[in-house]
């Protein structure tokens, strides 16, 4: 309750200057009256969605969420794991709760490099990788079957490897992420039970 009351009157305030500084602007050029006072109705509306959008975007409902999860025991997949994507920065949070994460990666060097640094930033020794391209549907049950014969759980599945364009767009946005989850559905289904 407090932060919804912190939240519109905050909001107001930054609605309230808002609104203040388009009236003064209005006021110094010398608009007209019927200019003047839409204009400073839709600055201050302007202002105040700015800032509830601010505040949203900011994860002000509850920022501790999160991070106060306990995820030991859980099996986390998290493909396209590479160094500096969203798959890392989604693997580097769950890791940072206590997971067991499970990176896919396209070649071993990049799979070991992302490992070390999970590793270094979380604290978080239980971080593997799994060579998959998901351009490849033999990589892809290859990869899989490797995953499923290392772990007897899976918790969480992310699936985030995809490619911009071209060609094999088609293949690594829809083909290749649908095989996979099929492939790892029975284990998602019985680490549920």
């Amino acid at each position: 309750m407090y932060a919804v009351l912190s939240l519109l009157a905050k909001g107001f305030g930054f609605a309230f200057v808002a609104g203040l500084a388009i009236f003064s602007c209005c006021r110094s050029a010398t608009f007209p009256d019927f200019f003047t006072v839409p204009a400073t109705f839709l600055g201050s509306l302007a202002g105040f969605i700015f800032y509830v959008r601010s505040w949203i975007q900011g994860y002000y409902f509850d920022k501790q969420c999160a991070l106060n999860a306990d995820l030991t025991g859980r099996c986390a997949v998290v493909t396209g794991g590479t160094v500096g994507g969203l798959g890392f920065a989604a693997a580097e949070i769950l890791a940072a709760m206590g997971a067991t994460v499970i990176i896919t990666v396209r070649n071993e060097v990049k799979g070991k490099d992302a490992v070390a640094q999970l590793a270094r930033a979380s604290g978080n020794d239980r971080i593997s990788f799994v060579l998959v391209d998901f351009l490849s549907k033999s990589s892809i049950r290859d990869g899989t079957a490797s995953l499923l014969k290392a772990h007897s759980r899976l918790d969480i599945l992310v699936l985030n490897a995809g490619v911009g364009g071209g060609a094999d767009l088609w293949m690594a946005n829809q083909v290749g992420p649908f095989l996979f989850t099929k492939l790892l559905t029975p284990l998602l289904v019985s680490t549920s039970k």
